[in-house]
């Protein structure tokens, strides 16, 4: 009797693993299709709120992706570090040309040109950085702007964050009576921010300018550097970027600021918004300037 009322009982199953929707799964494989991690992160983090039940699992899909993107990124590292150590120096340089002009007849005449040239190359542990400026403008026949300058920067990576550099600088600006004027300077360099749409580095470091003047004795003097760069890539064909360097010492003190809305075109071409402060003091010799200029330039990139 004890044996039939026994079988008789029914037997409870275990509970099952709840299982994820097929609609929901489609959708996370469709984001990790994509590649867009934040696009990922945003699908899981909904669908886990959706389906709290199955957390263990979305989690699993999204773990796998991550993993999948780590591997695949060591490996790009991985195969570039074995192209930069095949080049020679002259290759994997990247750059853009810098071009604008003004003209205007009537009552006034006036004439303005500008062009930039910079270049970089990124390496295992060193990269480089050239850049180049020249700016003319006359009004009714009087130079009002007659500056030149040139650039070399190398870089050192210490770690992702932190990286060491060194400076060799000319610059020419005869109408704030610097016929020539030679930096040298050292120093370490750290990227406050360094994501996909934003990155912030600051520069700072002793330097030794040697400048001749128009009128007067060259002389020398030991100053400090501190630089800014900030790019931020506000849409996807737009990036807004600020760059300042100033040069402190103890008699004399320069700046440049610039300010730039940069929108891509069409293939090789952007244009340029830009908006730039120059900043020259020199006690001695009297001089306390502060220039400002707003330009529109076509950018070609290479």
């Amino acid at each position: 009797m004890i044996f039939l009322l026994l079988a008789s009982t029914p037997t409870l199953e275990a509970p099952r693993p709840p299982v994820l929707p097929d609609a929901v799964r489609a959708v996370i494989d469709q984001a990790v299709s994509s590649g867009d991690a934040p696009a990922v992160a945003a699908v899981v983090r909904f669908a886990i709120a959706a389906h709290p039940a199955a957390r263990a699992e979305i989690e699993t899909i999204h773990r796998a992706f991550l993993e999948a993107r780590a591997e695949a990124e060591r490996t790009r590292q991985a195969e570039r570090r074995a192209e930069l150590a095949r080049s020679s120096p002259l290759d994997h340089w990247e750059g853009q040309a810098e071009l604008g002009a003004v003209r205007a007849t009537g009552s006034s005449d006036h004439l303005g040109l500008f062009a930039s040239l910079s270049g970089k190359r990124e390496g295992i542990a060193w990269s480089h950085r050239l850049d180049g400026r020249i700016e003319i403008q006359e009004s009714n026949g009087i130079r009002t702007v007659d500056r030149a300058s040139g650039r070399w920067q190398p870089r050192r990576q210490l770690d992702p964050r932190t990286y060491a550099y060194g400076l060799a600088q000319f610059e020419r600006d005869p109408l704030v009576s610097v016929a020539a004027r030679y930096t040298a300077a050292v120093g370490a360099g750290y990227r406050l921010v360094g994501e996909r749409n934003l990155q912030v580095e600051i520069e700072g470091g002793p330097a030794f300018r040697h400048t001749d003047v128009r009128a007067g004795e060259p002389f020398g003097s030991i100053a400090g550097r501190a630089s800014l760069d900030l790019t931020w890539r506000v849409a996807p064909r737009v990036s807004l970027k600020q760059t300042g360097t100033l040069f402190i010492d103890r008699d004399n003190g320069n700046g440049h600021a610039v300010t730039s809305l940069d929108t891509r075109l069409l293939g090789p071409f952007s244009m340029r918004l830009s908006y730039d402060v120059r900043y020259e003091e020199d006690v001695l010799r009297g001089i306390d300037r502060l220039d400002t200029t707003s330009r529109a330039t076509l950018i070609v990139g290479f």
